[in-house]
């Protein structure tokens, strides 16, 4: 498996962004109020990103220590490692286009408070 380019992660941000973004002018444009934004999905992600790089740097210290020593009899289990190569990869393709929708919520709610008059419409 090889690793996530980062053209692909700046796509998947870009792509959101423009997606949630068009969506949400086209809502407004037809007269229907804007959604809120849970703002608990936010900490939520990074709670997740520190777990899983707490998880990944025990794995490679664990690695890095073996090679050094050349110890053969301390192995890890081979599907321990591909679940977590899997779960890192799912997350940052989750991770990019969630950021996505989140600018692009957060780019339609500045546009969208500097050209009303009545703030209601968006609450």
């Amino acid at each position: 498996m090889k690793g996530t380019q980062r053209i692909t992660l700046a796509a998947l941000l870009l792509g959101g962004a423009a997606i949630s973004y068009f969506s949400l002018r086209i809502l407004f444009g037809r007269g229907r109020a804007l959604p809120r934004l849970p703002w608990s999905g936010a900490p939520l992600l990074l709670l997740l990103a520190a777990v899983l790089f707490i998880t990944a740097f025990n794995v490679n210290r664990r690695l890095e220590e073996r090679r050094k020593n050349k110890d053969v009899s301390k192995k890890m289990d081979p599907l321990f490692l591909a679940r977590l190569v899997l779960l890192a990869k799912s997350a940052s393709h989750g991770g990019a286009l969630l950021s996505g929708i989140y600018v692009g919520f957060c780019s339609t709610y500045l546009v969208t408070l500097g050209h009303l008059e009545d703030s209601s419409l968006i609450w």
